[in-house]
């Protein structure tokens, strides 16, 4: 993975997910939209990304209704708060789920200058690659 930095930033004009993006499929950033910007934002990655073979699902961190029946590693892009007070941010991190089904995440990469990551992870996205008959 070639770990590209975010070229915009700002509540809703910044490109920290679509740097996240083109980071885990190892595609230039320039190639990537800036979904953010748009109101529908996750309906918009995910159109792009079923283009290229993909669907993007996301899972509340602590949520009580997701059961960790998988185990194993995989990196994940991770989403929640951030000390810069301009909403949520994007990061990328890896996951680790043990056979108990007790999960953790490993800061990975922050495609935001700082490096702070997140003050609290809030639900994590993973790039799912699709099947088509």
């Amino acid at each position: 993975m070639r770990k590209q930095k975010q070229t915009t930033f700002g509540k809703g004009k910044g490109n920290c997910f679509s740097a996240c993006i083109a980071t885990l499929l190892d595609v230039d950033l320039a190639d990537v939209p800036t979904f953010c910007a748009e109101s529908r934002w996750m309906e918009a990655a995910d159109k792009w990304l079923q283009q290229r073979g993909y669907t993007y699902m996301e899972i509340g961190w602590q949520s009580p209704d997701v059961q960790w029946t998988w185990h194993g590693e995989f990196y994940a892009i991770c989403c929640g708060p951030t000390t810069r007070e301009n909403g949520s941010h994007a990061v990328i991190m890896r996951i680790t789920v043990n056979k108990d089904g007790n999960h953790e995440a490993e800061h990975y990469f922050d495609p935001h200058p700082s490096n702070a990551f997140l003050t609290e992870l809030e639900y994590l996205g993973i790039i799912v690659p699709t099947w088509k008959r």
